[in-house]
């Protein structure tokens, strides 16, 4: 539900060569939860998409969304006449995605589109399977940088270099900064970018296409063992 999620094509990165997998930009985590029962720690610098972790992690999640999300919805619903209980702010945000499914708005919507609609049970299953599975991971909210360096496998998705990374809302990346920070890592090192980035060696993963139809080629880096 999240731009720039991995969850097509986060079974061709590599397996995880540690217990722990680290997620610096957590964004939707599709790689972590490919390996969900391991030890996860995710971190966010955009408050709103740490506020939908941080409810996801909650130990009353799962009650909220059985309870307070119907089972179907119609194009044109808005947020507030589907949801006129006081719920959790995270919860709010996680349904404002939910909503706004090809609608180019990426969170932002109040109305639902005709995607958000016909996926709304899909995504209410998905919630309910999903929120027992991951209760025992951990969300940080702040700058990469402050993450401890464990020996961990780092699965790192920043927001690209080239424009599609202009979309996000949080872009303001130092990639200089980064690639020292990558180096520094202990564990093994697993790096999303465009395959034309040169802040790092990438090597092309897989072609696939973008929410506007183009053909984007998806790169990779990795380091460490």
């Amino acid at each position: 539900m999240f731009y720039g999620g991995k969850s097509k094509i986060a079974h061709l990165y590599p397996k995880p060569r540690h217990g722990i997998i680290i997620e610096p930009f957590a964004g939707a985590a599709s790689y972590s939860l490919l390996y969900y029962d391991k030890e996860i720690i995710l971190n966010e610098a955009d408050v709103r998409v740490y506020s939908i972790w941080k409810f996801l992690l909650s130990k009353d999640a799962y009650d909220i969304v059985n309870e307070f999300m119907p089972n179907s919805v119609k194009p044109g619903d808005t947020l507030r006449s589907i949801f006129k209980a006081n719920t959790h702010q995270g919860f709010l945000e996680l349904m404002r995605t939910a909503i706004s499914r090809g609608s180019g708005s990426w969170g932002f919507s109040t109305k639902v589109s005709k995607r958000g609609a016909i996926a709304w049970k899909t995504v209410k299953d998905k919630l309910l399977y999903w929120i027992p599975k991951i209760r025992h991971w951990k969300i940080f909210y702040g700058d990469y940088t402050e993450l401890p360096n464990y020996n961990a496998t780092w699965y790192i998705d920043p927001p690209y270099s080239s424009r599609q990374g202009r979309v996000y809302r949080i872009d303001c990346i130092d990639y200089g900064r980064l690639l020292l920070w990558v180096r520094s890592r202990s564990g093994f090192v697993i790096v999303c970018e465009n395959v034309d980035a040169k802040w790092l060696d990438f090597k092309k993963l897989t072609a696939f296409k973008g929410h506007n139809s183009c053909r984007y080629y998806e790169g990779i880096y990795t380091q460490g063992g």
